[in-house]
Formats: C-alpha cells, structure tokens, sequence
C-alpha cells in the first residue's frame, strides 16, 4: 500500500514537472559537455610535473566549485582524488582524508567500483602516513576485497605487496609475510620481474627481524639483482635502504656502507625532483648511524646534517627525530656536549607516536650516553630505565606476535567476512531507502502530535533528570580525569623506586619500601576509581570462561591466612567434594572475593572468625552459585546497609571510624558482580557481624557472545595488566622462558602463586624450605619466591644458605610473610633477602617485582660480560660476585697454557659441577664456560701480540690453542681482524 501510494506521488510530480525538465536539459546538455572537457584539461594540467603544488591547489580549487553542477559523479569523484593528491604531497594528511571521503561517498553511492578501489587505496595510505595502523590496514584490506572480486591479479598482487608492508610496518610479522608470500607468487605467474625484486626486498626485511640471518642475505640478494636489471632508480634506493638496514643488524657494516653510498649516487636520477628529498632523507640518516658504529665521528656528523636537512624539506618526523638522534651522538663523541643534548631532545619530540618503540629506544639510549659524558649521572639513571622498559617492550611485541600466529588466518577470515557482511547491508539500506523515508515522515508526525501532548506535564521533570544526569557525568568525568592524572606520576614514583631499593640498604631500603607501599595503595584506589568508573560508563568488558570456581577461591581465601593469624582471627574456606563449574570472568572475581576479606578481615576484632562459603542454591526458581563471606565483626546498622554499595559513603559512627578507607571497594564489587548478572545481598547486625552474599547464574543463557571466551585462557582468569605499572612479560620465547622457583607449604597458596606466574615464567614447586634448597641447587632458576614460616626450614634459613652456597648466592630472593616488623626485616636484610611482600599480597605488585629483578638480573649480566675484557677491577659489581669471577679467571690464568684445560676441569677448580657451573655462568654473564675460556684465551693473545711479546704461532701455544691455523681462524672471528695485523701494527 505504502509503495503504492509514493509511486502516484512520484508520477504526479513527474508529470507536472516533464515539460519544464525538457527544455532545461536541452539547454544544459550542451554545457555539460564543454564543462567536463573543460575539467579534463585542468585535471590534466594539475597533474603535469612540471606544475608547481600551489598552482595545482589553485586550479583544483576552483574546478570543485565548478564540477558540482555538471552531474557527473566520476569526474567530481577525480576531483576530490586530485584535491587529496595535492593536500597529501604538501604534507597536510588531515586535509587529504576530507577528500578522499567525500570521493569514497559520491563512488559508493554511484557504485563506480573504480573509483571505490582508488578512494580505499589513498585512505589507507592517508592513515599510514598518519600512524593510524588499524584504520590504513583496515582500507587497505577493504580494497583488496574489491580487487578480488574484480579479478584483476596485476591490481591483487600489488594490493597483497603493501598491505604486507603495512602489517611489516607495525611489527605484525607473521602477517606481513603471508601477503608478501601471496603477492610473490602472483609476480611470478606474471612474469613481473621488477615487482618480484621489491617483494624478496621485503620478505629479507621480514626474516631479518624474525632472526635469520641466512634466509634474510638470500632474498635480499635476489631483490638486489632483479632491481638492478629491471627496475627503476626509485626502487632500487628502496631496496639498498632495507639492505643496508640488513647487513647493519647482521654487523658487516662494509656492505652496509656499500649500499648507502650505490643509493646515495643514484638520488639524482629519480625522476620526480619533489621525491628525492624523501629518498635523501632515508640514505643519509641511515649511513649516519653506520659511520658512528664504524667511529666515524666526523664523516657521520656531516651525513647526519644532509639526512637532517631533506627530511626537514618535507617534514617526515621518523627520520627528522633519527637524524637529530645521529647528530646528536656524533656531537658527543667530538666533545660538543651541549649541542648534543639540546639535539637529543629534539629528537625525542619526533619519536612519540605509540607506533615508534624502536627509535624512542634508540635516542633514549644515547640521550643517557650524552648525560653520563656530561656527569650528570642522575639524569643518565633516568634515561637508562627509560631505555630498559622500551627494550622490554620491544621484547613483548616480538613475544606477542609469535603467540597469535595461530590464530592470525582464523581472525583475518572474520575480518574479510565482516567486510562482506558491511557491503550487503549497505546494499539492503539502499534498497529500502524509500520506504524508511516514507516511514520516518509518518512517524515524524505522529511523535509531534504526541510531543505536544505530553509537552507540558513533562518538561518539568525532563529538565530536573537532564540537570541530573548532567552533575552525575560531570562527577565521573572529574574523577576519571583525576585519577589518570595521578597515575602517571604514580608510576613515575614506583619504577625509580623499586631501583633504588634494589641497590639501598638498612635505614634507606625502610624508607624506600615505605614509599613503594604506600604509591602501591594509592595506585590500587586509583585502579578502582577506573575500573568504577568504566562500569558506569558500560566500558567495562565481561569475558568468562567456563571452568570449576573453587580453586581459584580457595586460593584468594588462604593468601590471606597469614594476615588472619596476624590479627589472631580464625579464617575457613568450606565448598563441596564436587566441583562448581560456572561461566566467569576470573580477574574480577577475584577482585569481589579480595574486598570482601579484605573488609571482613578489617572490621573483625582479635579471636573473632571469618568464614567464606561456595555452595549452589536455588534463587527465583533458577540455580545459582554462591559465595558467602561471613565474619563475627562489629555488624552495620539497617539504616546504613541500605547505602553500603553507593560511591564513597562510610559509615559514620565512632565504632567504624577506626577502620577509616575510600569508601569505594565495596561500589566496585556491586558493579563487577552485576556486570557477570547477578546480585550481591548483605545481612548485618550490630556488634554481632556481617554476611555479604553474591550469587552467580549457571549456564550461559544470560551471557552475551562477547562476553563468552572463544579461545581458552592459560588459566581460568585473566593475566593481570602488568603494563599499567610500566612493567611488561619478560624477555624471551615461551620455550625459554625464565625459571622461578616457588616454595610453599600451603598447597592452596602454592597453586594460587603458580597460576599467576605460568603465564610469564617457567614455574617449579617445594613444599618446604630444605626441599627448595635442594631443588635452587640442582636447577640454579632464575628467581625464589619463599614463605617465611615453613617446616624442616623456614624461609630465613632458605636464604641463608642460598646466599652463602656459591652456585646460588646470586639467585634473587622473594619472602612472602605477614610478619614484616623491624626485627624480621632485620634479619631478612642479614640473610640478604632481596624483597619482602606481605600477605595478602597483590598479584600485579609480585608479577612487578618479579620483573625488576629479572630486568636488574639482566643488566648486571651485559655489565658482567666486560669481565671478558681482562680489567675487572673497572666494574663495580656485587663483592660475592665478584669474588667468583675473580677466582674463576685465576683458574683459568693458571692453566691457560694447557690446551687440555676444558669445562670439568674449570669446575671443579671452582668446587662445582659441571651444570651448576654452567647454570651458574648463564645467571651471571649470559655465557656457556666454554665460550668464556675460549674468549679469555683470545683476549689474552691480543695482550701478548700488541706487546709484541712473541710470534703468532708461540703466542697461540701459550694461549692452549695446539693449531696455530685454528688460532688464526678462531682469532679472526672474534677480533675482526688476523693475529699478524695486530703483531704489525695494522689493527
């Protein structure tokens, strides 16, 4: 009826309007068509070389005045595309994403599929240059789909060739190979031998990155050799700059050099003169750095000024940010220290962006080398941890992509169908276009004739629930604002801090500990405060699994025995034989059970009991899970039960006041426990105690897909977000991960530590105290944790031994306790123990810990290694320590001359075995024995022959080598150079 009804309007005025239409089109056609010839000349015109960008913007700017009336979509559709071009070369990206949306919206209307493709291909290319990773991938993906249902396989392969270089751009590896493998097989049934050359180029980079060196030189040399014969100067500068980057990582710096300066002579042959700054920019910055690592101060400096100057002509802020970096670090080392800071500075401001983890590590690096010249130490520290935490963050995002290889192809499939599904539903909304507007008319109308009705009676209270609304999002905003801005300089307090306390002791280390705790307390309110905030903003996102609930609670339960016996208070965990199995999101579980005790713990006397309860029960004829927290504690009022959940209320009576917090805990658990559906109740009586009751559906019926985990976590709630702390997943892969060892006697608190740390850490388990020293001694981990109060040996006895044994006295230990007065720390601090974490203790602080450490380990390592350079007495380093490898160089001076000296020997000089030795040689200096021999042998040769002390062949017998040939061999592949170089003075 309805469709019946518009189409007799529409002939109506169809009719009334044909004879007028005839004469106008008539009139117009004409014009139309010199209009759009007109057009092409001036699109022509703006696109020729030698037209300069601002007279292109000129004529461009006025043909899309002119092009509006000429109804031809493809022409107006070109204009925009060209209006973007000149907006895009003239460094305005913002500017050319207007346009090139306004020309994706006039090709999708008109379906010009074309024209669709080019739009999608300039978005991207838009974003990429603005850093906007997902949105360039997402339009670069877009079009790709386009192209694949187009057929066209020269279009597809190139497509294939950049989104690969999009993924590579921002580190996602394995998918970035993917479509560079795709896009090289359609060169080569294409014949496209120039195209064939760009992609090995960057299949070279990809391998380069992912650690192999031999598969990376053979692509790369494939690129260079096609490129050279078949390809134009502009790719065959691209091609030099990745292989230069290659050899440069791969330490020969001679090739690197070769292909910088082969790019360099051939800028001058590109054919756009407005290009060639861009390519410039890129080979000089890049030979800046291979003249520093060749100490080529001078010569560096002079390419870091050109690389510099061309990447300013069109202000390409990497670069600009590297080559200040260069600059700078060239300035250090020809003593102009001022201008090297000012210049390092400048270039951190180029290196913000997110996406720039590297070359924010890089200047950060050398901005602690131009302080530590200058001696300004402090300054020096901070930059250093700066450089540390980048490094590690690096480390992540290899770690991370190796993880979701997996599930790259299942994820880039529901992409491209999401895509599919976008494109039928637009189709469909265009369909029914008429019929909507017909609709809304008609619903317009009778919304104002309702409106009007009600108009009166109700604008009185809409205006007092806007004012409402409007106070309540203004009090979230002003404490999510607060709240972030207190976290930065929060974390900014805990990381110098927990490095200071790693090197303070006695009355320092107390201080320190007391300002860790307490930023620790304030940063967990602030947490809350956001995590509140995000549940009432409907931010806060549910993601369950289904799995038995008991372990994870009576883990969280018995983590906090040690503060109940404190206290002298008497806390149970009851559940039944069978387990519960729910759908529920770990982490905030663990958050709901965490306050609740916390609170039960805080407001029950001394001898009073806290009991928590797991059960299933019947709620509104549906079966539920409940957890009961119930304690014997000072009670609240009826009047006050009814506020206890709001946003900062307290009770404020004299008996609570005592037990003064935020007022903010028990909001956090309303909101976490409706965000899994369900209720919280609690029942109270003054003076006799409390009980909170939070029930929990079975099944799945009340959850949303989103909120169902399609891939099975590591455990059955989620890793904490170490990164709010600035912290990150230690380094290395997950076949290799570092060893922790945890030693516990409560089986519940055991499991509850060993599922925190699985994900990040390898983790082996003891029982007790003489177990765990057993288990140090044969596996040398990386890293304790310990309970204070064990039986056979306590963890003070544990860490008296360890550090007294010396295949573990340099082992980092952790003792967790509720006893954390002046006379335990005392003696902890005697026995050497590295922390001290009172129970209950918060999952992300351990992890944080545990990271420091591992972090600190890690540096003293590489400071260790120049131990191999035969003057020790230059480092300053642990005393037992150095102790050790004082002794274990002695055994090796000793000795040096034996060529039969080898590993077992050296062991046992140092009253270990073998694989303690070994273990205890990777802790240290990150060596095997062996190699470091070896190095000592060398290094000790290079002694002898600068001093002229001997021949080659007699130095190579006094050094253990029987084979002067191998001598000469091995020495050249350590040094760089042949031992007779270094007797004639040449090195």
């Amino acid at each position: 009826m309805m469709r019946t009804i518009l189409c007799c309007l529409a002939g109506i005025t169809l009719a009334m309007g044909a004879v007028a239409q005839k004469s106008d089109s008539l009139k117009h056609a004409s014009s139309i068509q010199q209009g759009s010839e007109r057009a092409e000349t001036i699109i022509r015109l703006a696109g020729d070389r030698e037209t300069s960008l601002e007279e292109a913007a000129k004529l461009i700017a006025e043909l899309r005045n002119e092009v509006k009336d000429l109804q031809a979509p493809l022409l107006e559709v070109r204009v925009l595309n060209m209006s973007g071009h000149i907006e895009f070369e003239g460094g305005n990206y913002e500017g050319s994403l207007h346009y090139y949306h306004q020309a994706l919206r006039i090709a999708q209307k008109k379906d010009i599929t074309e024209q669709k493709i080019k739009c999608l291909a300039n978005l991207s290319g838009a974003f990429n240059a603005l850093d906007n990773a997902d949105s360039a991938i997402y339009f670069s993906q877009a079009e790709l789909l386009l192209l694949r249902e187009q057929g066209d396989r020269q279009a597809i392969m190139q497509a294939e060739h950049y989104l690969g270089s999009l993924y590579s751009q921002y580190s996602r590896l394995y998918e970035a190979e993917q479509h560079y493998f795709t896009a090289l097989d359609l060169a080569k049934s294409l014949k496209d031998s120039s195209e064939m050359g760009n992609i090995y180029s960057n299949i070279s980079v990809i391998f380069n990155r992912q650690g192999d060196q031999k598969e990376a030189i053979a692509y790369m040399d494939r690129a260079i050799q096609l490129i050279r014969k078949f390809g134009d100067p502009v790719d065959l500068i691209a091609i030099l700059v990745n292989s230069g980057i290659s050899f440069r990582s791969f330490g020969n710096l001679a090739r690197a050099e070769a292909c910088y300066l082969e790019g360099i002579s051939l800028i001058d042959k590109v054919d756009r003169v407005d290009h060639r700054p861009r390519y410039a920019a890129y080979l000089y910055m890049n030979y800046s750095r291979v003249l520093l690592d060749k100490g080529a101060w001078k010569k560096a400096h002079s390419a870091a000024i050109i690389g510099l100057e061309n990447a300013n002509i069109i202000s390409l802020g990497a670069p600009q940010g590297m080559a200040n970096a260069y600059l700078a670090a060239a300035m250090l080392h020809l003593g102009r220290l001022d201008s090297a800071l000012l210049l390092g500075q400048l270039a951190l401001t180029f290196v913000q962006n997110p996406e720039l983890v590297s070359q924010r590590k890089d200047v950060t690096e050398i901005l602690a080398d131009i302080h530590t010249a200058r001696g300004e130490y402090k300054e020096a520290l901070q930059y250093e941890v700066r450089y540390a935490a980048l490094l590690d963050s690096l480390n992540r995002m290899e770690r991370d992509e190796q993880l979701t290889e997996l599930q790259v192809k299942f994820r880039t499939k529901e992409k491209e169908q999401e895509l599919l599904n976008l494109r039928h539903q637009t189709e469909q909304r265009n369909a029914l276009v008429v019929q909507l507007i017909a609709l809304a008319i008609i619903a317009l109308l009778v919304a104002m004739l309702i409106a009007s009705f009600f108009y009166l009676r109700g604008k009185k209270n809409s205006e007092l629930l806007q004012k409402s609304q409007e106070v309540d999002r203004l009090k979230s905003r002003f404490f999510a604002n607060i709240s972030h801005e207190l976290r930065t300089p929060l974390t900014l307090i805990l990381t110098p801090a927990e490095v200071m306390m790693a090197q303070a002791s006695g009355r320092d280390k107390e201080q320190l500990s007391l300002i860790q705790r307490n930023a620790l307390r304030l940063l967990k309110l602030i947490n809350q405060m956001l995590d509140l905030s995000k549940a009432e903003a409907g931010k806060l996102e549910l993601k369950t699994y289904l799995g038995d609930v008991v372990p994870l609670l009576s883990g969280i339960t018995y983590s906090f025995e040690s503060q109940a016996e404190k206290k002298q208070i008497q806390l149970t965990f009851e559940a039944g034989d069978t387990p519960l199995e729910l759908y529920f999101d770990g982490d905030k579980l663990e958050h709901i059970l965490t306050n609740l005790l916390a609170n039960a713990l805080k407001f029950t006397p001394a001898a009073g009991q806290v009991h928590v309860r797991v059960f299933k029960t019947t709620f509104s004829k549906k079966e539920m899970a409940c957890l009961e927290v119930v304690d014997t504690g000072i009670g609240i009022s009826p009047e006050q039960q009814a506020r206890i959940f709001d946003r900062f209320f307290q009770a404020d009576n004299a008996d609570t006041r005592a037990y003064e917090g935020a007022g903010i805990g028990l909001a956090l658990v309303k909101e976490l426990v409706d965000l899994h559906h369900g209720r919280i109740e609690v029942r109270s009586t003054p003076g006799k105690g409390t009980t909170f009751r939070v029930l929990l559906p079975l099944g799945r019926a009340h959850l949303m897909d989103q909120e169902i985990r399609q891939v099975a976590p590591d455990r059955l709630y989620d890793v904490p977000d170490i990164t709010e702390f600035t912290a990150s997943a230690p380094e290395g892969q997950q076949e290799n991960l570092p060893l922790v060892l945890v030693v516990e006697d409560h089986p519940e608190v055991r499991q509850y530590l060993v599922s925190h740390l699985t994900p990040f850490y390898e983790v082996k388990m003891a029982e007790n105290g003489q177990e765990g020293l057993d288990m140090a001694r044969a596996l040398i981990p990386d890293l304790i944790i310990s309970d204070l109060m064990m039986p056979v040996m306590d963890g003070l006895e544990l860490t008296r031994s360890l550090k007294t044994d010396a295949a573990t006295d340099h082992i980092p230990v952790i003792l967790l306790t509720a006893r954390a007065d002046e006379a335990d720390k005392l003696k902890g601090l005697e026995y050497h123990a590295d922390e001290y974490l009172t129970k209950p203790f918060n999952p992300k602080e351990l992890l944080f810990r545990i990271q420091n450490m591992i972090l600190l380990r890690r540096n003293m390592q590489a400071r260790f290694k120049q131990f191999l350079t035969l003057q020790p007495q230059e480092i300053a380093v642990n005393s037992m320590e150095q102790v050790f490898l004082e002794k274990m160089k002695n055994a090796i001076e000793e000795n040096i001359g034996d060529e039969h000296f080898d590993v077992v020997q050296l062991a046992s000089a140092m009253g270990l075995s073998r694989s303690q030795l070994f273990r205890k040689m990777k802790a240290l200096t990150d060596q095997s024995p062996q190699l470091f021999i070896r190095t000592y042998r060398l290094e000790r040769a290079m002694q002898l022959l600068k001093q002229r002390a001997a021949t080659v062949t007699e130095i190579a017998y006094q050094v253990g080598f029987n084979s002067p040939t191998y001598f000469s061999k091995a020495f050249s592949d350590h040094f760089g150079q042949v031992p007779t170089a270094v007797l004639k003075g040449d090195g």
